[in-house]
């Protein structure tokens, strides 16, 4: 049926977490994705629900959905490995989007995306425990955006690409997104502030089997003129069968 169920317990330097998740490909008997998760830790919990109907094939012409996460834990400060301050992070993000495209045109597809998304964080002192620097600001984005994906039909079926004895749709091909929302104080916002995000990725079949695939991507918002929150991050991937039960892969990723 495609259904899941994850129960995970994890420990690390900041918290110990236990999350339940459940994921139905096939809602209602339909192309309708539905996932709920929980995520109870020592120093907060998290709740998500998202339910959309995605682009789940090159000729599909529309799409849409929604997205609620509300979490609360506490964020530790590092210098040099150790914690110097810790403060409360309490965040909540809510989305509803809509997609449409004219679906596989030749050998590649483009699709527009938009919505409104509501996002809000709080940030405050631990009781009894080093702040250990300044305290982020507050944050509350109300703002609708638009997005458009283009994406070329070029994929392959592939056993043990990166998972072993799994058959993988692997796209070997271009696939680009870009984003851009805008956030004003006169329709709810705390702020002015442009929202853009961008993801492109290649990939080529190189001679003997070998592939390689690379990507960038960046994000960030635009607040009186300068950058805030701003990312940039790419990654490259090399794969190079070496017998019938091995391959040669390497990796490289950065971020700024």
């Amino acid at each position: 049926t495609g259904q899941k169920i994850d129960v995970d317990w994890t420990s690390d330097v900041d918290r110990d977490s236990l999350s339940v998740t459940y994921f139905n490909p096939h809602f209602l008997e339909s192309f309708t994705r539905l996932t709920t998760t929980y995520v109870d830790s020592d120093d907060g919990n998290e709740v998500l629900l998202g339910i959309d109907r995605p682009f789940y094939a090159l000729d599909v012409r529309r799409a849409g959905g929604g997205l609620l996460a509300d979490g609360e834990r506490i964020e530790s400060r590092y210098q040099l490995g150790e914690v110097t301050g810790e403060f409360e992070h309490r965040d909540e993000y809510y989305e509803l989007f809509a997609g449409w495209s004219r679906g596989l045109q030749g050998r590649s597809v483009r699709r527009w995306t938009a919505g409104v998304t509501y996002e809000r964080d709080q940030f405050e002192p631990v009781p009894d425990e080093v702040l250990g620097g300044p305290l982020p600001g507050d944050r509350e984005l109300l703002y609708p955006w638009i997005g458009i994906e283009w994406l070329e039909d070029s994929f392959q079926e592939r056993v043990n690409q990166d998972q072993i004895l799994r058959t993988e749709d692997v796209l070997v091909g271009l696939h680009a997104f870009a984003r851009l929302g805008y956030a004003s104080e006169a329709a709810g916002s705390d702020r002015d502030a442009l929202i853009a995000s961008a993801y492109v990725q290649n990939g080529a079949d190189l001679r003997s089997g070998q592939t390689v695939f690379g990507s960038l991507s960046a994000s960030g918002r635009i607040e009186d003129g300068s950058l805030q929150n701003g990312i940039v991050g790419a990654e490259g991937r090399f794969y190079w069968p070496t017998s019938k039960s091995s391959k040669f892969y390497v990796a490289v990723s950065g971020a700024v």
